[in-house]
């Protein structure tokens, strides 16, 4: 078990993604697909096997008792000494400054306990909350893609799609984003811990 000023985590378990089934929805469409949808036992059962799987590592965060999220290192190669991250949380428990003590206690363990070099994500360019969390860390952009939106339509007033419209297209009469990829290395990120910490 590894823990932080507020939060614990663990590798999950079954019974943690019970907790996962309760939790808010995300108001916007953008976000669809990170709501967690899984209802009986089968399907629950199913989407534990689907993550918990070779070269992946997944840990429920806790608050307390409860889960409120998850951070995966998905793709590990113990060879390059790279994987590549997740994190998901409760949309309830968003901009309260758990995305960052998760992202400073357990990249801490991936770059200083694990040793590992090198850490890669994605992220859509539209997930401005997420992109500026990366950058507090000095997550670097090295590529960019576009990718086809699968998620509902968003609704006319959705505030946080009309604030990111330009991220999206139309090719072929179907809708797409814009996409980064971004990598942090070790060095980097124990430069970052110093400036975060003084």
């Amino acid at each position: 078990m590894i823990n932080s000023k507020r939060l614990r985590f663990s590798p999950m378990q079954l019974s943690d993604v019970y907790d996962f089934k309760n939790w808010s929805k995300h108001k916007s469409n953008l976000y669809y697909d990170y709501n967690f949808f899984e209802e009986s036992d089968e399907d629950i059962l199913a989407w534990y096997k689907w993550k918990n799987k070779a070269f992946c590592k997944y840990y429920s965060i806790f608050l307390g008792d409860k889960a409120i999220g998850y951070i995966s290192f998905k793709n590990i190669n113990k060879l390059l000494k790279t994987a590549v991250l997740g994190i998901v949380f409760d949309p309830a428990y968003l901009s309260q400054g758990y995305g960052k003590e998760t992202l400073l206690t357990m990249l801490d363990v991936f770059f200083n306990k694990w040793n590992f070099k090198k850490l890669y994500l994605r992220v859509a360019k539209f997930n401005k909350r997420a992109l500026n969390l990366y950058k507090t860390f000095a997550f670097e952009e090295y590529s960019s893609y576009f990718q086809a939106y699968i998620n509902p339509e968003p609704e006319e007033d959705d505030l946080e799609y009309l604030e990111n419209k330009d991220d999206f297209f139309i090719l072929f009469g179907k809708p797409f984003f814009y996409c980064y990829k971004m990598y942090l290395e070790k060095d980097t990120f124990n430069e970052v811990v110093k400036c975060i910490s003084n």
